[in-house]
């Protein structure tokens, strides 16, 4: 009887140990992805390395993952660093999981203090990459004024509607928003 028991308990750990595995592996491959994605190397973002973040947020289902691995990561300490990091979270936030805006929504003060602290550069990315930072926390204060916009801002006729409940003032403040967020893009293609 005891070794049905061990043997029982046991099955039951390693199904637990497969699990948790599971779990550190999707961890591992989120983390890989994002360390390979933002690095130091002056060439383009891997698209898959982006594409396994905004996968993760549906895994996850949220964003606190991502905001994880950009917290354990190195610091971003070159202009590139910056840029890159700017570039992912654009993508993830327009592309991943819509809790990913609601998560990020936190973070608007360390996008600020990225942009900050790259503006002074006079050479390579400084001016952008404040730019960057400025357009992102833009975009994060527009969603957390219109929740049910998508990342993606595409939304039907009849969605519009429904987000504007058909009043004309809201849709003015809607079309005021609207333009606040056209500049942000604006300003960083004019930098």
């Amino acid at each position: 009887m005891s070794s049905m028991k061990n043997i029982s308990g046991g099955v039951g750990g390693l199904v637990t140990i497969a699990l948790s595995l599971e779990d550190g592996h999707q961890w591992s491959l989120k983390e890989a992805s994002y360390r390979k994605a933002v690095n130091e190397d002056e060439v383009p973002v891997k698209m898959k390395h982006v594409r396994n973040l905004i996968i993760g947020t549906y895994t996850d289902k949220n964003g606190v993952l991502y905001w994880q691995n950009v917290a354990n990561a190195p610091p971003i300490n070159t202009d590139v660093m910056a840029w890159k990091f700017c570039h992912c979270l654009h993508i993830t936030l327009r592309d991943g999981h819509p809790n990913i805006i609601r998560d990020s929504q936190s973070k608007t003060g360390k996008l600020t203090e990225i942009g900050d602290h790259f503006k002074h550069l006079k050479h390579g990315y400084g001016k952008l990459i404040q730019r960057y930072c400025e357009l992102l926390v833009c975009k994060l204060k527009f969603h957390q004024r219109y929740p049910r916009f998508p990342g993606n801002m595409s939304v039907s006729p009849e969605e519009l509607e429904n987000l504007a409940e058909n009043d004309a003032n809201n849709y003015f403040e809607l079309a005021v928003e609207f333009l606040e967020y056209m500049e942000c893009i604006l300003n960083l293609y004019e930098a």
